[in-house]
């Protein structure tokens, strides 16, 4: 009734460890023991017949927990595990994930990554933009797509007409100081002509990017604004962030939901939790951690 696909890696201690039979039925699963028990591993895709449901405990609110060791008692459980010559990688946390990003994007087709239907604004155009993108961000209305602003199928905050399209893939090398190859940039989005992007840079739906930010190695998503001068490196910011002038995320740093940062505020190394104002980081060098400060 149930299939978990697994793989063999060199360190399998911080994953769920599997034991498997002759017959390829699951005989142990072992929540990232101490000493190994062995190198195949949970892969984290998941196969089940819908009879498997009736037999989920809800208890742990946990997947292996309540419906694999359940599967696995009954004899229900198999292994399927990827041949050897077959790539996998964990992108449980930030550091991997963008790892991952770095090898999806070098992999690919370098024309079709530069979206040439992407926009920037004028110089002119981006105290307004900027305006009316902090105003979507705080909106109540800010999942309702029949609003124009937020459709998909129109680029939010400036007038079409009125932007000049993003480098296309004919002239995109006389402009080697804005787009760094590789680049994934969603057609909704904007960016300021000003800001340097990439490499290894991916940003999502309707962000805003404003004068002079420089982003390398980072994820960007969804409906978040860089005011302006801004380095995001190495890190993520999270969906819906209002990011003030003149910040750092540097460092494996990275933002929840709904995160707002005031500007000139530095964060190396540090993880926002969701839905909160960051006016400063501070580090607790006794317990090597980092400390928002709300």
């Amino acid at each position: 009734m149930g299939t978990l696909l697994t793989t063999h890696v060199a360190q399998p201690n911080k994953y769920g460890q599997i034991v498997v039979d002759n017959q390829g039925l699951i005989a142990n699963i072992v929540e990232k023991p101490l000493v190994t028990v062995s190198n195949l591993i949970n892969a984290g895709i998941y196969l089940f017949d819908l009879r498997a449901l009736d037999l989920i405990i809800l208890n742990n609110n946990h997947l292996v927990e309540d419906l694999c060791y359940p599967l696995q008692k009954i004899g229900e459980l198999f292994a399927y595990s990827l041949r050897s010559d077959s790539y996998w990688m964990d992108i449980g946390n930030p550091s991997d994930y963008l790892k991952a990003q770095e090898l999806y994007l070098s992999h690919q087709d370098q024309t079709i990554l530069r979206i040439d239907k992407s926009f920037m604004i004028s110089s002119e155009e981006s105290d307004v933009a900027i305006s009316q993108g902090y105003n979507l961000l705080q909106s109540d209305q800010y999942t309702d797509q029949s609003e124009p602003l937020l459709n998909p199928e129109n680029p939010p905050l400036c007038i079409e007409s009125k932007l000049t399209p993003l480098i296309d893939p004919q002239n995109a090398k006389r402009h080697p100081s804005l787009i760094i190859e590789p680049v994934i940039i969603d057609n909704t989005a904007l960016v300021h002509p000003t800001s340097i992007i990439g490499p290894n840079v991916v940003i999502g739906a309707r962000c805003y990017i404003g004068a002079g930010c420089k982003i390398q190695n980072a994820t960007i998503m969804s409906d978040t604004v860089l005011n302006g001068y801004d380095v995001v490196k190495n890190s993520i910011v999270g969906w819906k962030n209002n990011i003030g002038k003149w910040c750092q995320i540097i460092n494996n740093s990275n933002t929840g939901v709904d995160v707002e940062i005031k500007d000139e505020t530095i964060l190396d190394k540090v993880q926002v939790v969701p839905h909160i104002y960051v006016d400063q980081a501070k580090v607790d060098l006794s317990k090597n951690i980092t400390v928002i400060l709300i």
